[in-house]
């Protein structure tokens, strides 16, 4: 179902800064100036900007969904910051969460019975510890929550997450069909990921997820950082031990710079990590499963295979492969999706 993001400042007013941030009205074509380009072997490749979008229609977002070439930022999704707004910015501090959730709003918990994973996605077994073990885990993170500066605050309870969506609305440009929400691999409908300083990052890594995702900026000012699934310094070409060239020009990584009202879309397998640039920072993020990353793939087909294969990895992938077969048999028929086009 939904998984959602939280990061927290004030809403600006949107950027028509070309320049800075390559921003564009709806252009779909991948121009020459979108492909990474390469720095000198030896020197490190300077971040490519990610594309930038107002305005996009349905058609146009489909489009750059299917295709999953690159991740993108939609300037204007989120609008308002009135209670008559469907995205009340100042619902979504801090002390207003607190206020509304209390104890709840904390970071995630294992579950008795969850699949564990190690670092690269190795299925390590399901946790099943005594009720003395699982006693002593909850008493030591409710006093490492106690002073937590950031929170990883992900909703699996249907009661909590359908009073967290009366404080947002999906994404305008995403297909309105019924289901389009995806319950990630922890079991959260939503996650609200809050920072309270500038300068907490989170590491680079991969999500174990099949889904694509949406990141919409509701307070503070943070930077992401991603690498395409093949790029040989993100984490899945890592973790199959690519081998780095030390002759071998370096690839860029994508990077993109979000304020209140910005949306960021990423797809499986691509490496981000994130810094808060200002806090506190409050951002929402949400798995979506219509449509699918066709592009992505056919593109990454073998490499996801692979990682299959050895790590035991992407449990979902197979599933994804089924899924984008039966949309693609769709589009020729008035599905759901294309109809509502």
């Amino acid at each position: 179902m939904l998984c959602v993001v939280v990061l927290v400042c004030c809403l600006l007013p949107g950027r028509v800064d070309s320049n800075e941030a390559g921003l564009r009205d709806a252009n779909l074509k991948v121009n020459k100036a979108d492909v990474p380009s390469s720095a000198p072997a030896g020197l490190p490749a300077q971040p490519v900007q990610l594309q930038r979008y107002r305005q996009v229609s349905k058609q146009q977002a489909l489009e750059l969904l299917e295709q999953a070439q690159q991740p993108f930022v939609v300037e204007d999704v989120v609008r308002g910051g009135k209670d008559s707004d469907p995205w009340p910015l100042d619902h979504w501090t801090f002390n207003a969460l607190i206020a509304r959730f209390g104890s709840k709003v904390r970071n995630r918990r294992i579950d008795i019975g969850e699949p564990m994973f190690g670092d690269k996605g190795e299925f390590l077994g399901l946790y099943n510890p005594t009720a003395e073990e699982w006693a002593q885990l909850n008493r030591d993170l409710d006093e490492s929550d106690k002073d937590a500066r950031h929170i990883a605050w992900q909703l699996r309870n249907m009661s909590d997450s359908e009073q967290l969506q009366t404080l947002y609305v999906p994404p305008y440009f995403l297909p309105s069909v019924p289901g389009n929400t995806n319950v990630s691999k922890h079991n959260a409908r939503e996650t609200v990921f809050i920072a309270l300083d500038a300068g907490e990052a989170r590491e680079p890594h991969i999500d174990f997820s099949c889904a694509s995702v949406w990141s919409a900026q509701l307070h503070g000012k943070k930077r992401w950082t991603l690498r395409a699934p093949d790029d040989p310094e993100g984490v899945m070409s890592q973790q199959l031990g690519t081998q780095l060239d030390p002759h071998q020009q370096p690839v860029p990584p994508f990077e993109a710079t979000l304020v209140p009202g910005d949306l960021l879309v990423w797809f499986p397998g691509w490496t981000h990590h994130t810094t808060v640039l200002e806090g506190p920072s409050v951002a929402l993020s949400a798995e979506f499963a219509v449509p699918p990353p066709l592009g992505l793939v056919q593109r990454h087909r073998n490499l996801f295979d692979r990682h299959v294969q050895q790590l035991d990895s992407f449990d979902c992938w197979q599933g994804l492969q089924q899924r984008v077969a039966q949309y693609v048999s769709n589009k020729s028929t008035k599905d759901p999706v294309h109809e509502e086009l």
